[in-house]
């Protein structure tokens, strides 16, 4: 698969294209992306939109990821 960095619809596009050809997890297809492109999370954080987002804390709250009852949020996708 072919990677490209361009802004956020791209990413989103490969980011979904990663979790649909390899059955993995959004976050496991960012930290691929990540591996593969050799992207700081710095400039991740910016790329990932309000879709995958959703998705992430939709899977997390599978997982119940959340500390604490009041705890909805994950910490490196809050914005700064």
């Amino acid at each position: 698969m072919t990677l490209k960095l361009h802004n956020q619809t791209t990413f989103t596009q490969n980011i979904e294209k990663l979790v649909y050809e390899n059955n993995i997890s959004y976050l496991e297809a960012i930290s691929h992306y990540m591996e593969e492109t050799k992207i700081e999370p710095e400039k991740v954080k910016k790329l990932v939109s309000p879709k995958i987002r959703d998705k992430i804390y939709h899977e997390a709250l599978k997982l119940n990821m959340f500390k604490g009852k009041k705890s909805n949020s994950l910490p490196f996708l809050d914005d700064e």
